[in-house]
């Protein structure tokens, strides 16, 4: 603080969670980890990843924040228009 009540710092610096190690940060982080682990082998039908993440204490936001940030493809399995859906990482499509 400066004398005159002030913060000494940039307006960004003060904003809870925003940082890269920040406490808000961390259930993405491991949700980005356990979802790159999971489609390493190939794709998985989405279904399965929400039930599997829920188990694993993720949430089914933070697992679709995991999904943008690594930039994972959604794509319908199988030929018909109600086919399931599966997830790939980016690259192995």
């Amino acid at each position: 603080m400066t004398a005159n009540n002030a913060p000494n710092c940039a307006p960004d610096d003060t904003r809870v969670g925003s940082g890269a190690h920040s406490p808000r940060r961390a259930p993405r982080d491991r949700a980005v980890a356990w979802l790159r682990d999971r489609l390493a082998a190939g794709p998985v039908p989405a279904t399965r990843l929400f039930e599997e993440a829920r188990a694993a204490g993720i949430s089914v936001g933070t697992l679709r924040r995991a999904k943008a940030e690594l930039n994972v493809v959604a794509r319908q399995a199988g030929i018909v228009q109600w086919g399931p859906w599966r997830w790939y990482l980016t690259g192995s499509v």
